[in-house]
């Protein structure tokens, strides 16, 4: 493929789009997070099925959460589509947007978790995308550093280096590639289909970002042998594994990060691993972005990750 397209930075003034392409989410998240985008000089627009609510579970039908993000797509006044929530219920929605729409409109799109169904789709049609919090982290922390740095990415800037933890189970070196991945469970579902960020990396190395919550350690571990199955695994140049959290112990691991090393070693996998990595369902989430070129430096006293957003 192409090297993905940055979306322009955005304006004083420019308009955001507020959509739920999934689970229903709290008014005072939208208020909020409303809030806080205009203290930043934007205009936020709520989408039409935002919170009128579904089922119960979704926050409206899978046809108004498609509607409501072919508008966001369609508007020309709109630069940006951040979404509120995720849960479950993206995935029902990508196969029917025109790949030509989101590629001539090359629009912002933040958010993680079940939204990384929607990363898929960028990254298919050739566009970046920012893997980063939703309205929650607005409501709860929406003056921390990083806020800011969504904020400062959104407005331009060109690239931007994370520290990592050092961890007993990392594997040490330096990976280079564009970063993909998120959410385990979605990557699991996608693999072998349009929408595998993998596949579409095939002819470039990549970096290979994992994040997953509430999930038991047999279901990820399943999940993780689909990925390998499907050789997007054992493609990564690097992997960076992220935050697992409320993911439950099991038997035989006494953590996530106990079990992705023991299959790690079961499959030969000989690349630099950082563990514990701040990205995912956290109170730090930092923002990285989907496509961009990423190094990822594991040494026995550092971890570095740095982004070039442009190249």
């Amino acid at each position: 493929m192409k090297a993905p397209i940055l979306p322009a930075p955005l304006r004083p003034g420019d308009k955001i789009a507020l959509i739920t392409p999934a689970t229903v989410v709290r008014e005072e998240y939208v208020a909020a997070g409303e809030a806080e985008i205009r203290r930043r000089g934007y205009m936020p627009v709520r989408m039409s099925h935002l919170t009128t609510g579904g089922d119960g579970r979704f926050a409206s039908s899978a046809t108004h959460r498609l509607e409501d993000l072919l508008a966001a797509l369609q508007d020309p006044a709109i630069r940006a589509i951040w979404c509120c929530r995720g849960g479950y219920g993206s995935v029902q929605m990508i196969s029917q947007v025109p790949l030509s729409t989101v590629q001539m409109s090359a629009k912002w799109l933040i958010g993680f978790s079940d939204v990384c169904a929607l990363h898929s789709l960028w990254l298919r049609t050739g566009v970046k995308a920012l893997h980063a919090p939703m309205m929650r982290r607005l409501k709860d922390r929406p003056t921390d550093e990083i806020s800011d740095l969504i904020f400062a990415i959104l407005g331009g800037a060109t690239h931007t280096s994370f520290s990592g933890a050092i961890h007993p189970l990392q594997q040490c070196g330096t990976a280079s590639g564009r970063l993909i991945g998120g959410n385990v469970s979605v990557l699991g579902d996608l693999a072998a289909t349009p929408f595998d960020q993998a596949m579409l990396m095939a002819d470039e190395p990549f970096i290979l970002m994992l994040e997953d919550v509430g999930e038991s350690l047999s279901r990820l571990q399943r999940r993780l042998w689909r990925l390998r199955l499907a050789g997007v695994i054992n493609r990564a140049s690097g992997i960076v594994v992220g935050q697992f959290a409320a993911c439950g112990n099991g038997v035989n691991f006494t953590s996530a990060e106990d079990m992705i090393a023991e299959l790690l070693a079961e499959w030969n996998i000989s690349c630099p691993v950082t563990y514990n990595f701040p990205v995912g369902h956290d109170d730090c989430n930092e923002p990285l972005m989907i496509g961009a070129r990423t190094t990822l430096q594991v040494d026995p006293c550092f971890v570095s990750l740095e982004q070039n957003y442009i190249s």
